[in-house]
Parts: structure tokens; sequence; C-alpha cells
């Protein structure tokens, strides 16, 4: 008995429902679309190259190197 009073005045109240609604959903777009836009993100990368590697003896020129073309190739488009 309680559902079917529930259900009526649902009824009865339905436009003022849906006008709540349609009005709630565009002041909600319009001011998310008025806020300005700003992203932050971080990220690690491990490239394997340090300045001590006592095992291949490389200098720091060629560790300068090689980290630079992982950056430029981490930076280029996929091609």
């Amino acid at each position: 008995m309680d559902f079917k009073l529930f259900l009526k005045v649902l009824l009865k109240r339905k436009w003022l429902i849906l006008g709540i609604t349609i009005l709630s959903s565009m002041a909600t777009f319009l001011l998310v679309s008025r806020a300005p836009k700003i992203y932050l993100s971080s990220a690690q990368i491990a490239t394997g190259f340090t300045e001590r590697n006592d095992e291949k003896n490389e200098n720091a020129v060629t560790i300068a190197n090689k980290f630079n073309n992982l950056t430029e190739i981490i930076n280029s488009p996929i091609v």
C-alpha cells in the first residue's frame, strides 16, 4: 500500500523532479566547461644507465649520449 502511495506522489511531482534534474545538469555542465583544464602527472622510468658502471667501464659522454637518445625515443611520435 505504501509503495502505491509512493508511486502516486512521484507521478504527481514528475515535472518538478524532471525540471530539477535538467536544471542541475545544465548548471553542472556550465560550471565544468568554464573551469580551467589543469592536468598533473608524474612518472619515473628506469633507464639502466648510471654514471658508475664498473662492469662496462663506459665514460660519462657515452652514458649521456645513450640517455639523450633514450629521451628522444620517448618523446618522438609512434611510427
